[in-house]
């Protein structure tokens, strides 16, 4: 009944999140639209797109798990030399080894197994674009958003068997970077990698892994249609 209560509050505590994310995102095309009115001729465009990463664990996560591939789905406003998108992605981390084994005192040793963390994302995102030449273009910006994880562990040694079952909800951000390539008016490329960072948000009394800093280096590509 406790555990159910747990997952209970700490879904409700993800909704006013994502919901936060896309107000801000439409409030930010408002801001756009209603500035390009004022000024002229609008040079907005959208776009709709997917992705594909290679997201590599470091800090602590390294040592336990692989890296994995993430998915995603975008879409975005272009507007002169800015860019802004909101996301949803996914991504499975799987452990390197089946049973991990770590010291208890001097003379005796515990075991430990990990299931695969998992996590669901979505985020805004912004970058600025430098013009190289026609139809080649860098861009620096950054993403900011949440991450929904879920992940177990268990640990045995001579003093404890302990069982942990996590569905925990993380804040996301991460400095990213990269080249995109035009092919035509209505087809680009993105190449780009990150440096994320993602946090445990919430209360200690229901998780005491409140605080926690995880890690990971993500490249990839992208394929975007725009209108």
């Amino acid at each position: 009944m406790y555990l159910n209560y747990r997952r209970y509050y700490r879904f409700c505590k993800t909704i006013p999140c994502f919901s936060k994310l896309l107000f801000l995102f439409f409030i930010l095309n408002s801001f756009t639209a209603k500035a390009q009115f004022s000024y002229g001729e609008s040079s907005q465009k959208f776009g709709v797109g997917i992705n594909a990463d290679y997201d590599m664990p470091a800090g602590s996560l390294k040592y336990t798990y692989k890296a994995a591939p993430a998915y995603g789905a975008s879409f975005y406003i272009f507007n002169e030399n800015w860019t802004a998108n909101v996301s949803a992605g996914y991504r499975v981390y799987k452990p390197k080894q089946d049973v991990f084994y770590y010291a208890v005192g001097d003379n005796d040793y515990g075991t430990a197994t990990y299931g695969n963390f998992r996590s669901y994302m979505l985020y805004l995102g912004g970058a600025y674009n430098f013009n190289i030449s026609d139809g080649f273009r860098l861009f620096a910006g950054v993403n900011l958003g949440a991450y929904e994880t879920k992940f177990f562990s268990h640990s045995v040694d001579a003093t404890a068997d302990r069982t942990e079952d996590i569905n925990e909800q993380e804040l996301y951000g991460a400095p990213k970077a990269g080249i995109n390539l035009s092919f035509g008016e209505n087809l680009q490329l993105n190449i780009q990698g990150s440096y994320n960072f993602f946090a445990t948000t919430g209360q200690t009394y229901y998780n005491t892994r409140t605080g926690t800093l995880y890690k990971s280096i993500s490249t990839g590509a992208g394929l975007i249609y725009k209108f």
